[in-house]
């Protein structure tokens, strides 16, 4: 015969409740208990599909909540927070801008010098008004991005024809970018060309280029057969041209900037993550060493070692199926064998405290 159960995130109690909301909150698997809650007829009746429909309004409205909104005002709260300890939060306006620009300048440089070309050096004035020119980046640009966009084309089993298509078009690129260069360090000189980071970048992605056209072709005479297919990388390093780009908007080099300043925050921060994965990878080596294999909870999944306690902390740090997991670890009787002697069962209650708490510190 057959027989309806209660699913195991259910609204049967304030507790399960409490519990199905978190779940939901952290997005994994929130469609499952939606459709659950769709399929509700009445007190102890059978599911029907999509009885209350009307019930997924509800879902969708609480993560659009708890997702947008009150993530948002964590991530305030703690921002006042830090604001207070550092004294930032009592600065004006014009205060906040000084040090913001005190940080910026830590890590500015100075332009380099490029001097004035001669009388005599007609042809490199005439360089120099040209890589200055706006219309000049704006080739250089588009340049950049058909010349990615050629190679996304790529794709199993091609034909002759979009082969030797591909491989003219690199060469071409090749050829442009390596002008480009020429150009630039003949208008700028080798000293001021070379003393900025982004030029030494394309610099390098030139000569990259060239070492991938070369594999590319050693190749096509049989080097696969003695480690060729290694050297192949240097052909997905070309890719790395789309990065130029940032080189020639301000707004890109903005932002790459104020990522620079945020660095020595972001090994703080990964610290402190550090210290909470193997915390809890501890913890739920002793917590949950001992219980059996079911489900989610097998041979790669599991906290019967450190290395496999932190490998579980970090795929929960992704909320990827941790849900599954923590049913796992709440095997009760008759499911697993508890006595004097022998005990494979798990806990519901130091489950719940675990992730939960884990879930709170290492998100919030």
């Amino acid at each position: 015969p057959r027989s309806w159960l209660t699913p195991s995130i259910n609204f049967d109690n304030i507790g399960t409740s409490v519990v199905a909301l978190w779940s939901a909150a952290s997005l994994d698997g929130w469609v499952y208990i939606m459709w659950n809650a769709m399929d509700i007829t009445s007190l102890d009746g059978a599911p029907v599909e999509n009885a209350s429909a009307q019930n997924a309004i509800f879902f969708v409205l609480y993560i659009i909540c708890t997702n947008f909104f009150i993530f948002n005002l964590s991530i305030f709260v703690m921002r006042q927070s830090i604001s207070e300890q550092d004294g930032t939060l009592y600065l004006t306006e014009e205060q906040h801008l000084w040090v913001d620009m005190q940080r910026h300048t830590k890590y500015a440089a100075p332009l380099p010098y490029v001097p004035e070309p001669n009388e005599r050096q007609c042809f490199r004035r005439i360089c120099l008004r040209v890589v200055s020119s706006t219309a000049f980046d704006c080739i250089v640009s588009f340049m950049i991005v058909a010349s990615v966009a050629l190679m996304s084309t790529t794709y199993v089993d091609m034909g002759i024809t979009h082969i030797r298509v591909q491989e003219n078009a690199e060469i071409a690129f090749q050829v442009v970018f390596t002008i480009e260069a020429i150009l630039k360090i003949y208008a700028l000189t080798p000293k001021a060309y070379f003393v900025m980071g982004w030029n030494i970048m394309d610099f390098l992605l030139i000569c990259v280029g060239y070492v991938s056209l070369i594999t590319q072709y050693a190749g096509n005479m049989e080097l696969d057969q003695y480690g060729g297919q290694n050297l192949r990388i240097f052909r997905l390093l070309r890719l790395a041209r789309f990065f130029r780009l940032a080189t020639r908007h301000k707004g890109i080099v903005y932002l790459f900037e104020a990522s620079l300043v945020t660095i020595p925050a972001m090994f703080n921060l990964t610290f402190i993550f550090t210290i909470i994965v193997f915390s809890y990878a501890n913890i739920g080596k002793w917590l949950f060493g001992n219980i059996r294999y079911q489900g989610a909870l097998n041979q790669q999944r599991n906290f019967r070692s450190f290395f496999n306690s932190v490998y579980v902390m970090f795929q929960v740090l992704t909320l990827d199926d941790w849900w599954d997991l923590l049913d796992n670890l709440k095997l009760g009787e008759p499911f697993c064998t508890k006595n004097a002697d022998f005990n494979d069962c798990g806990n519901m209650l130091s489950a719940y405290l675990f992730f939960f708490s884990y879930y709170f510190f290492a998100w919030y």
